[in-house]
This record gives structure tokens, sequence and C-alpha cells, in this order.
């Protein structure tokens, strides 16, 4: 399939695009990016593994010619992409870490609880991206970052449209994030300026900028609303589609009330099975010669690492396209890897066990009500555009 278009068409469902059945042997695969520029495709896992981690792959080269929405400012803000990415990533991991995801656990329960009563007192049945899956989502980033849920108002129209792929021109996803800066650094600006604040990771943030820490305060400001991106828009459509695939084959649901006890493991199994990521991951520029499978890649070269096609390869995982709740171990990608992990795949992982294992137990019965359910497009992350769901 040389020189085809990429990303591919949305063509529905939980998993990777049909299209990377078609490469042979999952060799680094010629595509064409949209606006033309010529770029390998990564499905191996290996090579996946290795671009993320390989010095010699940056993002920021890739934002400055245009081949990512995103700015090459942001990703020069970006821990990972900054000058001195070691540093500045154990600053933002310090305030973001898996222990203090931890705390948050009676807290997160006690939304899912209050969301399941929610659902309860509206009838039987639901939306339930809306209904649920979104406000658990923002309410807990909102908690663990320590900024008002009604913020969300203004966050959630700009959020849109900074995690489009194709669905908005690029000026006005950089005017999104240049937006989405500007209300953050107002929210930054007047926690800065508190006598007492809160322990939150927005004041984590404030105090790296004064520690002698390599980060400003523009650093602190990227990162927070970056945070705040990742942290609700990829968790609740991630929520909604674990939530499909368990209903849409009775057996996995039933199951996991059987085994309560398998839903972390399934969890993960489900992380790996989904597509979350429509354009696969960030380009990347080759800024020396390297090797990719049997692939030279040359200075200039840009190449796509695709973590849901690699989260498929037989070579890493036995029977990839099945869904097998106790998969163990389970060396997925589904988190990223390297110095592109996601920091919020603790919070994440809290989030999705607390909340099925909750509807397991509150709501048994629960089920799908439709069984044509559609595909968001053009959006950096894929997600159901509903999922009604009856009890």
């Amino acid at each position: 399939m040389p020189d085809a278009r990429f990303p591919f068409p949305e063509s529905g469902g939980a998993g990777p695009a049909p299209q990377f059945d078609e490469i042979p042997d999952r060799r680094p695969c010629p595509v064409a990016l949209y606006g033309g520029a010529p770029a390998l495709l990564l499905t191996a896992y290996e090579d996946v593994r290795r671009v993320v981690t390989d010095p010699r792959f940056d993002r920021v080269g890739a934002a400055r010619v245009g081949l990512t929405n995103r700015s090459p400012d942001s990703l020069e803000h970006d821990s990972a992409d900054a000058p001195d990415p070691a540093r500045r990533r154990r600053t933002i991991t310090t305030a973001f870490t898996a222990r203090r995801a931890q705390t948050l656990i009676p807290q997160i329960e006690a939304i899912v609880a209050e969301l399941i009563d929610d659902l309860r007192a509206g009838g039987d049945r639901a939306e339930f991206h809306d209904a649920f899956a979104q406000p658990l989502a923002v309410r807990v980033i909102c908690l663990l970052l320590g900024i008002p849920y009604t913020n969300y108002e203004t966050f959630g129209p700009l959020v849109e449209i900074v995690m489009s792929a194709t669905a908005y021109p690029p000026e006005q996803v950089r005017q999104a994030h240049g937006q989405l800066f500007a209300d953050f650094a107002e929210l930054y600006d007047r926690r800065a300026a508190q006598q007492d604040p809160p322990q939150d990771v927005l004041t984590d943030l404030i105090a790296a900028t004064r520690s002698g820490e390599p980060m400003s305060r523009e650093d602190a400001i990227h990162a927070g609303y970056g945070l705040l991106m990742a942290g609700y828009e990829t968790t609740s459509h991630q929520l909604a589609i674990c939530l499909y695939l368990l209903l849409s084959e009775r057996d996995r649901w039933e199951r996991l009330r059987a085994e309560p006890e398998l839903v972390p493991t399934a969890v993960e199994e489900l992380l790996r099975y989904t597509s979350l990521l429509s354009t696969g991951g960030a380009p990347h520029i080759a800024g020396a010669p390297a090797t990719l499978g049997d692939a030279p890649v040359e200075p200039g070269q840009v190449v796509v690492p695709v973590f849901a096609a690699a989260n498929r390869d037989p070579r890493a995982f036995d029977r990839p396209d099945e869904i097998l709740l106790d998969r163990s171990p389970n060396p997925h990608l589904a988190f990223g890897h390297g110095r592109h992990v996601c920091l919020g795949a603790s919070l994440a992982r809290i989030e999705l066990t607390t909340a099925i294992s909750a509807l397991l137990r509150e709501l048994p019965t629960l089920r799908l009500t439709g069984t044509e359910l559609g595909w968001r497009e053009g959006r950096f992350i894929r997600g159901l555009t509903a999922l009604p769901v009856r009890w």
C-alpha cells in the first residue's frame, strides 16, 4: 500500500483501521500525511518502542514544518521535548505521581457513586458518555489539578478544537491553544498570588518554577493545561469504549460479574485492544541516520509510530486480535512508552477500574440499547458519538 494517505479514514469499531492489516510483515510503510508530506508508518512493536525512546527522533522538528496541529512553542514547553527534558519531566512527574493518584481513590469512589445515583434518579436509561464518563473524567482531573469544575464550561469547547485531527483547520487549532494558554495563565497567576494555597498539582507546578528547577511560568502553564486536556478527553472516551466492548459481548460482562478480581487485568486488556488515537502517534523527524526494521532512515525523514497497531503485533502478543480478559503479562503501549509515556496513566487506571467495578456491582443488568453506534471523525481521540444504555 505505498503512498497511502494517513491518517486512514474512520472505519468504525474499537480496533485499528483495517488498512494496517495490508502492511506486509509490519515493515515501515511509505505513506503521505495530510498535506502531502511523505512519511514512514511504523506498526511493529519494536519499531514503535524504538522511535519513542531514541533521541535521534523528535517531535518539535515535525511541528516546526507543520506536520502536527500542535505549535512548536507548545511542544518546546512539553517536558519530554524541551531543553533538559529529563529534569523537566522529573519536575512534572513529582507533581503527578502514582502515589498522589492513589490518595484520590476515596474521592473518585464518591464521585462514581454520586454519578450512579444520578443515573438511577433519571430513570432506567441514559447516554453513558455524557451522563457518566465525561463528568467523571472532568471532575477528577479538576480535583487533581486544583481548578474549579465550573471552568469546564470555558475549557470544554476549546479542548474540542485543540484535540482535532482534521475536524478543524490548523489555524483555528492554534488559536484555541492560545486561548487555553491565556485562560490557564489567569488561573495560574491567581493561585501564585495566594498566601496559603491548597496542595494540588497547580500549586506544585508553581513551586517548581521557584525552586531552581528548569521550569518557567510558561512551561508550567503549558504543562497544566496539557494535563487538563489529556486527563478528561482520553479517559472519558476510553471508559465509554471499554463499556461498549464489555456489553457488546455479554459473556465478557458476565465473567467480570462472576470474577470481579479480574477487573484490573481486564482494564489492561481493553486498553491494549482499543485504538484510541486516530492519528496513531505524533510524527517524529529523524535527526541522524537510523534503521527501523530493515529500512534505513535518513536525517529529515518523517516517521509516525502507531501505538494501536503495535499493540496488535503477533510477535509481541499471542492471539492479538482477541480480547483475553485474563491476559498476563500485557506490555501494551496504550499509554505510550519512554519519554512520551502518559503521566496520567496511574490516574486513568484508577478511574477505569473504579468505574467499571462499581457499574458491575451497582448496575448488573446494564446493557446497550442499540447496535448501530457511530464513531467520532476528525478527532485526535477516537470515541463513540453516543453510547445509549439501560438497566
